[in-house]
């Protein structure tokens, strides 16, 4: 599994498995600071959350497809 930026675009993160892009996307706090939004404290938490855990359940995800690949090689 691969989480990496690019310089052409720091906010956009970008996730493989293998060499397969499971997930791409502008965390929303990172979001908000361009946009010059604020706001509350439990507004930030549970929208992090939600990130970490959409980041998760898709890594999770394709990391499962990715062990059932037939022509993978074999550790």
């Amino acid at each position: 599994m691969t989480l990496h930026v690019t310089a052409k675009d720091a906010s956009l993160v970008h996730v493989r498995v293998g060499t397969e892009a499971v997930a791409d996307g502008v965390p929303p706090w990172i979001a908000r600071r361009r946009e010059g939004q604020d706001v509350e404290a439990a507004i930030d938490i549970s929208q992090r959350r939600l990130f970490y855990r959409y980041l998760e359940e898709t890594i999770s995800e394709a990391v499962a497809r990715f062990r059932d690949r037939s022509d993978r090689i074999a550790q």
